[in-house]
C-alpha cells in the first residue's frame, strides 16, 4: 500500500503533498485546504495511506470517515431511563 505525506515546508511556506518517492504532487496554503482537496481525498479514497507530519516531527495518520462504533450505535438506540417525578 502506498504512503503519501502532507507536511508544511518552512522554506516554501506551503503545505506539500509528496508521493512514496518524495516527489511533490501538490502544494496548498493551509492544512485545511489540503485535506479538502480532490487530490488528497483521492489518495484516501483509493485506500492509500496519508500521513500528516506535525511540527514536532511526529506523524498522524488521516483515516477516511468511519462508521460509528457498534457500542455508540447501541447506546444511541437504547431507551432513556427517566427518574423522579418525570417518571410518574
Amino acid at each position: 500500500m502506498s504512503t503519501y505525506t502532507l507536511q508544511y515546508d518552512m522554506g516554501l511556506r506551503f503545505w506539500v503533498l509528496t508521493d512514496t518517492q518524495g516527489q511533490t504532487l501538490a502544494t496548498y496554503l493551509s492544512r485545511a485546504t489540503a485535506l479538502r482537496d480532490e487530490v488528497v481525498r483521492g489518495v484516501i479514497e483509493r485506500g492509500c495511506i496519508l500521513r500528516v507530519r506535525n511540527a514536532d516531527g511526529s506523524y498522524e495518520p488521516v483515516d477516511p470517515p468511519a462508521a460509528p462504533a457498534p457500542e455508540a450505535v447501541a447506546a444511541a438506540n437504547a431507551p432513556a431511563l427517566v427518574t423522579g417525578a418525570a417518571a410518574a
